[in-house]
């Protein structure tokens, strides 16, 4: 049996013209031919190596090794300053302060000892101190060794915090100094950690310095220079070139922290004692999970000044409507269901709406309304029963779908669009039962397969066994449908572009006789022995 196989007019074959000279710019995109596109790629591969030809060697680097030598750039670490804004005040009789996290004291970068560099992360520079549990509390001239003696890197700039003036130190024979500090953290801490104020785990802590007298060395500043004091101090950080601030070049450095800001509705609540908006915009409760809960006997108040009325949850857990001459309404103007509340009190509604014998008819405002029964509720007319929402949608629900998958329930339409698509598929007034006769009629379909046993030229008849046979099977009968619109023809699996007739020059047309599946090509057909052309015939509302 003979297999389907796609037989090409022309194979795919190698280019004709090679040129990678093509002028750059959006022409590259409006090529007709396969040649043209890959000439545009000639041209572009060609600026992008910058040799003469497209396929010549590269004189210097590969693409793969510029890509190493970038990531080594990026990754390459840069130091940089930063201020934090925090003002810190030095205990008396102190030359150093352990910064506290919760004061905002402390860099908000994590911690990065000696050497240390996680590209993952900006870090701290800090020197890991050798003192412990309370012995941190003391000065130490613990250094992270740099350019030389006088630049360590976990040197920090100190201002005082009032001028922004260095603070100095006199060292002997009148001369000053400024004075520094040595960032340091517990020996206990790690590279990566985050500052903390647990004793033994990851303090950190400034020790004050200075220049010696012989301006080879830091030392100690003494207590009186220091103590008392209220600055603030810049820290020195590491990162990689590609994730520094733009602005790190300008010879400045950058915030840190300025102060602890805890922004959350309570302490608004707390610092206002009310909560209001300006220019009529609403304050919205989002609910995702949960409940609004009002506790301690508390009340949710709705109103202005005195004319307030408010929802009261009383010991019980009720809630009562808490308001003299209050009413709760439905619908407006003279035809309102209102429960109105002379003096303070409860009212409640026990019963639901209830017909008898006599007529009984409902009416909603922008409440709704719903009707429930026991038993069955019949809808019987002499004339039309009509179902019409002109504010909403008709749905269908019943006791099944709530055991199935299905969250339902149906709707008749969801949109506007559908009643037109129904409308142009169906025509103006079609019943349900008309559209749905004629959309299974639509949906049936037939489908023929022939396999070409005589070579048969182009425009020449294709019909089936018992007449002119050059098909080893008739093909179907499409005489009742309309062969452009509800006929697909296949040779060898490709998809064919139907025409009316020969005027059209599309791929096939109506051959002599449709009632016998005849067609016609506008190409000719081949019966090679092992792969002759195989035709597909899918008839759509036969």
């Amino acid at each position: 049996m003979a297999r389907t196989f796609l037989r090409p007019d022309a194979q795919i074959r190698n280019s004709v013209v090679y040129d990678d000279s093509l002028a750059s710019g959006a022409t590259l995109e409006t090529q007709t031919t396969i040649e043209g596109d890959l000439n545009a790629l000639r041209s572009q591969v060609n600026r992008i190596i910058g040799e003469t030809n497209w396929y010549d060697a590269l004189s210097n680097r590969s693409l793969a090794s510029v890509d190493d030598d970038l990531a080594s750039v990026e990754g390459k670490t840069v130091l940089g300053r930063v201020s934090l804004l925090t003002d810190i005040t030095v205990a008396s009789g102190a030359n150093y302060h352990i910064l506290s996290v919760a004061g905002s004291e402390a860099p908000s970068l994590v911690i990065g000892i000696g050497a240390y560099s996680d590209p993952a992360q900006a870090v701290a520079v800090v020197a890991q101190s050798a003192l412990s549990g309370a012995g941190f509390a003391a000065h130490e001239l613990t250094e992270v060794a740099g350019f030389n003696a006088l630049s360590p890197k976990n040197l920090c700039i100190v201002v005082d915090a009032a001028t922004g003036q260095p603070v100095q130190s006199d060292v002997g024979s009148g001369v000053m100094r400024d004075v520094y500090a040595l960032l340091q953290a517990e020996f206990t801490a790690a590279n990566g950690d985050a500052f903390d104020d647990v004793s033994g785990g990851s303090r950190g802590k400034l020790s004050f310095v200075r220049v010696n007298s012989a301006g080879n060395d830091l030392e100690a500043c003494p207590v009186a220079d220091i103590e008392g004091k209220t600055v603030n101090y810049a820290y020195v950080r590491r990162a990689e070139l590609v994730g520094l601030p733009e602005d790190i070049a300008l010879g400045g450095s950058f915030v840190d922290q300025a102060a602890s800001v805890d922004v959350t509705l309570q302490n608004a609540y707390s610092n206002g004692a009310t909560i209001s908006t300006s220019g009529g915009v609403d304050i919205a409760f989002t609910l995702a999970s949960g409940d609004f809960v009002v506790e301690g006997g508390g009340a949710v108040s709705f109103g202005a000044s005195s004319a307030v009325a408010s929802f009261d949850v009383d010991a019980s857990g009720s809630v009562s409507l808490n308001s003299t001459g209050a009413a709760i309404a439905i619908g407006d103007g003279a035809n309102n269901f209102a429960i109105d509340i002379g003096t303070a009190g409860d009212r409640a509604i026990s019963m639901g709406v209830q017909g008898g014998s006599s007529s009984l008819a409902l009416a909603a405002g922008s409440g709704g309304a719903s009707m429930d029964s026991d038993a069955d509720i019949a809808l019987n007319a002499a004339v039309d029963i009509h179902l019409a929402s002109s504010g909403g949608i008709i749905d269908f629900d019943d006791q099944y779908r709530g055991a199935s998958s299905y969250t339902g329930p149906v709707p008749l339409a969801s949109s506007s669009a559908e009643w037109s698509a129904f409308e142009g598929a169906f025509g103006d007034g079609a019943s349900l039962l008309d559209a749905i006769v004629q959309a299974k009629t639509a949906t049936s379909r037939a489908k023929y397969v022939a396999v070409v046993t005589a070579n048969v030229a182009a425009d020449a008849n294709v019909t089936g066994a018992g007449m002119s046979a050059n098909l080893d099977a008739a093909l179907g009968d499409y005489s009742t449908v309309d062969f452009v619109a509800d006929v697909d023809v296949f040779v060898n699996g490709q998809l064919m572009r139907n025409g009316a007739d020969a005027s059209a020059n599309h791929d096939v047309y109506p051959g002599t006789s449709a009632s016998n599946g005849d067609l016609k090509f506008e190409f000719a057909l081949v019966a090679t022995p092992g792969s002759p052309d195989v035709i597909t015939m899918v008839i759509h509302g036969a």
